[in-house]
């Protein structure tokens, strides 16, 4: 097929390692909490994402800290990476369906109203 591997187990466990490195603070992962529990309490929603989302969305977090050079994590990364990170992770209420809701824009409205640290 002419695919070539890019990387190695070693490399791939060596940028994990280097990921957990990036530093997020306590309010930073507050408000990764916050936005998950506003995702169950969402009547549009009839399962919000699950605390394992919480954790991942924590993680691609901080590689997407360390992507833009830095070794910390800020609150515009949790609000780039919150609905590519959660919309396949909820389940939208028919009702909010049927009015044309998606769960893209649940998230979208969540995330303009969980206030972000500052």
């Amino acid at each position: 097929f002419g695919v070539q591997p890019v990387a190695d187990l070693g490399l791939l466990v060596a940028m994990r390692r280097f990921i957990e490195t990036i530093r997020i603070s306590e309010s930073i992962l507050d408000y990764v909490v916050d936005v998950i529990r506003a995702t169950r309490e969402r009547p549009q929603l009839v399962f919000g994402a699950s605390p394992r989302a919480a954790t991942m969305l924590a993680m691609a977090c901080r590689a997407y800290a360390a992507l833009q050079g830095r070794d910390f994590v800020i609150p515009d990364d949790v609000k780039a990476l919150a609905v590519p990170a959660l919309r396949h992770r909820v389940v939208l209420a028919p009702g909010a369906e049927i009015e044309g809701l998606t769960g893209e824009a649940v998230i979208r409205q969540i995330m303009e109203q969980v206030p972000a640290p500052r």
